[in-house]
């Protein structure tokens, strides 16, 4: 008898301590998927560095970091956004230490891009596992980090708002809410503010929390709400001390999508009386051509233009992640699917919850065997009230930015991709497997999903890493700035007067009243001070001066999707003489 009840008693650790090993398991299986997806993610992504130089959008918080570093000084404000105004600089702070660790410009990004893109596939693991399951979690990490947009965010630190953060904020507020423990919303509300100071895209995640409050009612206050305030306020002091300084003029415009760039910008041009063109014609401009060029103008929209086009944003990400539109509409499809029976088995479970508690159901078996199988599978997938804080965090900003989001700013809905990876995710993994789908089609299906997201990107990379191998080659912008420094070098010369006529964007001159970073050929410049210390003494927002030694003239418009096409109109000045010719680009040097 003894003997028995030593069985007894030991049987419940012996399970307990089995479970908790399977659980530990799962966990570091986990733990190693995600950092073999962030390898990965990292190998395709750097697929090619050599190849792209830094973006003319990054230029300033390049610059912001450099003195960052060299002086202490935090960066009182980022890039000019597109409605004129300065947003904050937090992304200076992710370029700073790719700044030290690496000497070539084109890598800057690259440190800050990669811990952050491991921090998202943590927090995607976390928070698919806490709301649908570990197999949900496996396969979350998978779609998203090895998806067309998983890969762009790990390359690059472009401001549009990191998915990084808003993860994090769903995963605390569903701890929250879980736990109703007040320190993960210090947690969630930091996450949050932090996420704003590097880019305020991410604005309407902080509606998840009013929204998660009013349904739920978990606890407000906490100690820790003092400390995320103290770490918050030191964060953007230099942002908002500078906003102070203009009257909260950016904030305003941020917030109510307001433009402000001036009207007069030509006033800080060099030559005010010189106007942008724009090439309608496949001839290309020289110092001294006369192209026939027009300005390019926007066409007014109905309001059933305008409500199609809010329609059409719902597949905004999955057009960005699949290989053909009817794929995207297909995957579209799934995660709408997913996320509606996420939904009513959410309300279902809330319901069954609330009759239970009236004592007006379940009492008996009779009752219960009157439920049919269907609600039962319902309320089996929705009895988590993480099921339910996941679909609210998903719902919520998603909905908010179909109304206030631009109509062409497609952008602005990238940051919701992580879990719109893991409503799909959730489908495979937990809605159709309640229809008792044989197991090899689960797997089949898991296995189409994952094709499907990652076949497309995975060809390109490889394609250009057979072509061009990993690294890739330097691009014509680099050799004509390796070819001018070289012959700086030659006459033991540091800096010139270097003019540049190439195809812009208008904002690029148009910003210089706003920040005189902004200039045409900005990016030249930028090679030029880093990979060679030669410095330019033409900062004529257009790029030209009547003082140039040496300029750079573009002969066409790049490839690719909508290149920019506006240059400036010169003059003939017969002193240039052309000095080397390279595919898009020629070299002038004034006699």
């Amino acid at each position: 008898m003894q003997e028995t009840e030593n069985e007894a008693f030991v049987r419940p650790l012996l399970k307990r301590g089995t479970a908790l090993s399977v659980e530990t398991r799962q966990v570091i299986v986990g733990f190693a998927i995600v950092l073999l997806v962030t390898i990965i993610g990292m190998l395709l992504s750097l697929q090619g560095w050599k190849s792209r130089p830094p973006a003319f959008d990054m230029l300033t918080y390049f610059n912001s970091a450099e003195h960052l570093l060299k002086t202490g000084t935090p960066a009182r404000y980022g890039d000019v956004s597109s409605y004129g105004s300065f947003p904050p600089g937090g992304t200076t702070w992710l370029i700073a230490p790719g700044m030290l660790l690496f000497h070539d410009p084109r890598l800057y990004e690259k440190f800050g891009s990669t811990l952050l893109h491991l921090g998202t596939l943590l927090g995607v693991f976390l928070l698919a596992r806490r709301s649908f399951g570990m197999r949900c979690a496996y396969l979350s990490v998978i779609l998203y980090g090895l998806s067309e947009l998983g890969l762009s965010f790990a390359g690059s630190l472009y401001p549009i708002g990191h998915p990084f953060f808003y993860v994090w904020l769903a995963y605390f507020a569903v701890q929250w809410v879980t736990y109703r423990d007040a320190k993960y919303l210090a947690a969630a509300m930091a996450t949050w503010t932090v996420g704003m100071y590097v880019d305020m895209a991410i604005t309407p995640a902080v509606l998840i929390l009013p929204a998660l409050w009013l349904i739920y009612r978990p606890p407000l206050f906490s100690k820790l709400h003092l400390i995320a305030a103290a770490v918050t306020l030191a964060l953007w002091y230099p942002y908002l001390q500078f906003e102070m300084e203009r009257g909260l003029a950016d904030l305003k415009s941020l917030f109510l999508r307001h433009n402000i760039a001036p009207a007069n910008y030509k006033e800080a041009w060099c030559d005010p009386n010189l106007t942008l063109e724009y090439l309608t014609s496949p001839s290309m401009p020289s110092p001294s051509g006369s192209n026939i060029l027009q300005e390019a103008q926007s066409k007014g929209l109905t309001v059933l233009d305008r409500l199609l086009r809010r329609g059409r944003r719902v597949v905004v990400n999955f057009n960005e992640v699949a290989p053909s539109p009817g794929v995207s509409l297909l995957l579209t499809v799934l995660a709408l699917s997913s996320l509606g029976v996420l939904s009513v088995t959410a309300l279902v479970s809330r319901l069954c919850r609330f009759v239970t508690r009236q004592r007006m159901i379940l009492g008996s078996m009779t009752a219960k065997s009157s439920l049919s199988h269907a609600v039962i599978a319902l309320q089996e997938i929705g009895n988590k009230i993480e099921t339910e804080v996941f679909v609210l965090s998903l719902v919520v900003p998603w909905l908010t930015l179909l109304i206030v989001a631009e109509l062409d700013n497609q952008g602005r809905f990238f940051w919701l991709w992580p879990l719109q990876a893991i409503v799909l995710a959730a489908f495979i993994t937990e809605v159709i497997t309640r229809w008792q789908v044989a197991s090899p089609v689960l797997w089949l299906s898991q296995l189409l999903l994952i094709g499907t997201l990652f076949i497309s990107p995975l060809n390109r990379h490889l394609e250009r890493w057979v072509k061009d191998g990993w690294a890739g080659s330097d691009p014509e912008e680099i050799q004509v700035v390796d070819y001018v420094a070289n012959q700086l070098r030659s006459e033991a010369r540091d800096h010139a007067a270097i003019g540049y006529q190439i195809f812009i964007y208008p904002f690029m001159a148009n910003y210089n009243i706003i920040d005189r970073q902004y200039k045409v050929g900005a990016e030249f410049d930028f090679l030029s001070k880093y990979r060679h210390a030669i410095r330019n003494t033409d900062q004529c927002a257009e790029g030209l001066s009547s003082a140039d030694e040496y300029r750079i003239v573009q002969t066409r418009p790049k490839s690719g999707e909508e290149p920019p096409r506006h240059y400036f109109q010169v003059p003939q000045d017969t002193k240039f003489r052309l000095i080397q010719s390279f595919d898009l680009y020629q070299v002038f040097k004034r006699d």
